[in-house]
């Protein structure tokens, strides 16, 4: 063995022990074994509680919507944001997709596409964060929940000693994701003054474990682990209480104190609410209309109680007026109706069917609703009878039609999240077409205006509840196109306001011409900017 050989076998012996020990740490994966997916009522949910001692309601509220407005917009695209925020309940509610990077090399990346939800539930001096609803998208076709990938039951092998080959890098990633953005939203309520970013190095773990541990940045913050399900759903917001339909009472409107909202799934962010309510009970709004979305299920919107059938495309499918109307959701679409008709004294009811695709089913289900109202009367049950009956424009047939439709309705709520990707063809939620939703396309535009011009042809009003409304951009165009009514979230409000304040209804129906002139949804945006001062 020459000298040459013989320090190269030296350097291999004291290199061995570091490589094996390597090694071994790299296959060490105790921290995602059992447990480490949590499962709220078979439900994949991350969760972690905050104790911040001395530290008001108002001011955890304040930093958790700053970081979590800051971490969204990290991932620069529309489908990340804040979704639902009120302060004086402490509720923050906000939907995220980015990129999970199992490996990258010069040679080869492989990785998946992430969708989820955020819920953050202030307290004074607590903070409860949950992370749930996680969707991936691997590749073009993939596509798999949290529940069905990840979890302990598919994950794990029989004595939960293992993960899954296959399976583990999912796990793993999806893990370490979760605990990072704890890490984060601890360091922003830590952080002395304005909140900062976490930063967790690539391939680390964060510093959040499973069971109680301190976090010690500028302010001491305990993180903990519930021990109960602290689940935010409608009935731990407070003044609200949830109950099931058969639990209706003929006085539902005067239950407790002025505060009722029936709610249609238990999470926070995604349930189709039945309410009554706006600040107060239809009877404490002081005249002002209450517009109630009927039954609104299928899609993404499931009951655990309403086993819906399994369908290839269920966006497309059995849902929301397709099963009020049907024999299977029948008898339920006529409860939902006799009390929206009780209710009708107390306030300015309108009531507004959705998913409309045919004129013969707007027929129908206006049909049931004056069946219902008939029994009541005959029964000496007081009903208005001033109450507006509409529909959501949310499917392009209905849309093209809508000249017919304005005949027979009181009027339209365009529902611009479906609208937009039924014309295009496109899930929203879908990494590989997210390009093609564009809401500010002349397509849509012109199929917005056609609407419009529709109902106030016959004297009847528009209004828009997709997401379009609060969107800076579209607030122009909108007002050039004649919307009558403007619905967004709480946060938008008040830079929508101001944005409308600013500019004129003659010079945004200028501006709209030259909008439908347009040939891209890029030259519809630049237009805008280049006219109006946001």
């Amino acid at each position: 063995m020459n000298r040459l050989t013989q320090l190269f076998f030296v350097l291999f012996l004291l290199c061995l022990p570091v490589s094996v020990m390597a090694q071994k740490d790299k296959n060490d994966d105790s921290k995602y074994l059992a447990g480490a997916v949590p499962e709220v009522d078979g439900k994949v949910v991350f969760s972690k509680e905050f104790n911040i001692p001395g530290m008001s309601q108002d001011e955890i509220f304040d930093r958790m919507m700053k970081w979590m407005e800051t971490r969204l917009k990290e991932n620069k695209n529309q489908g990340s944001r804040v979704a639902y925020s009120d302060k004086e309940k402490g509720i923050i509610a906000g939907v995220g997709e980015e990129w999970i990077v199992f490996k990258s090399s010069a040679l080869s990346l492989d990785r998946t596409w992430v969708n989820y939800q955020i819920t953050v539930t202030c307290k004074p001096e607590k903070c409860f964060m949950e992370v749930e609803k996680i969707r991936f998208t691997y590749g073009e076709n993939e596509k798999y929940t949290a529940e069905d990938w990840i979890s302990d039951k598919y994950a794990l092998n029989k004595a939960k000693t293992k993960l899954i080959r296959g399976l583990a890098k999912w796990r793993r990633k999806t893990v370490d994701f979760a605990d990072n953005l704890f890490t984060g939203a601890a360091q922003a309520l830590g952080a002395a003054g304005v909140a900062t970013e976490p930063v967790i190095q690539p391939g680390k773990q964060a510093v959040i474990t499973p069971g109680p541990v301190v976090i010690t940045p500028a302010n001491p913050v305990i993180a903990t682990d519930p021990s109960v399900n602290n689940n935010p759903s409608a009935a731990n917001v407070p003044g609200y209480k949830e109950i099931t339909p058969d639990q209706i009472p003929a006085n539902a409107i005067q239950m407790g104190a002025g505060n009722l909202v029936v709610a249609i799934g238990k999470d926070a962010f995604n349930m189709t609410m039945m309410t009554a309510n706006a600040g107060g009970s239809l009877g404490k709004m002081n005249g002002k209309p209450v517009v109630v979305r009927t039954m609104d299920i299928g899609g993404d919107k499931e009951l655990p109680y309403f086993d819906l059938p399994k369908e290839m495309n269920p966006f497309l499918g059995y849902r929301a007026l397709r099963i009020s109307i049907s024999e299977t959701g029948n008898q339920m679409f006529r409860t939902q109706l006799r009390a929206l008709l009780r209710a009708s004294v107390h306030g300015k009811l309108r009531i507004m069917f959705p998913m409309v695709a045919l004129l013969t089913e707007f027929r129908t289900a206006k049909g049931i609703l004056e069946e219902e109202k008939a029994k009541l009367v005959a029964e000496g049950v007081a009903v208005a009878d001033d109450i507006e009956v509409g529909i959501m424009i949310e499917i392009p047939a209905a849309a093209m039609l809508a000249d017919q439709f304005a005949k027979e309705v009181d009027f339209f709520s365009v529902g611009t999240n479906d609208l937009v990707q039924y014309t295009f063809a496109a899930d929203r939620m879908s990494s590989g077409v997210s390009y093609l939703y564009q809401p500010f396309n002349p397509s849509i535009l012109n199929l917005l205006k056609h609407v419009i011009d529709s109902a106030h042809a016959e004297g009847k009003w528009a209004g828009m509840c997709g997401e379009m409304a609060g969107e800076a951009i579209a607030a122009p165009l909108l007002l050039g196109l004649g919307l009558d009514e403007f619905s967004m979230s709480a946060t938008s409000i008040l830079a929508q306001r101001k944005l409308i304040k600013s500019v004129s209804k003659a010079d945004m129906e200028a501006l709209v011409e030259k909008a439908l002139d347009c040939a891209t949804s890029e030259e519809v945006v630049e237009l805008v900017k280049s006219t109006v001062k946001m």
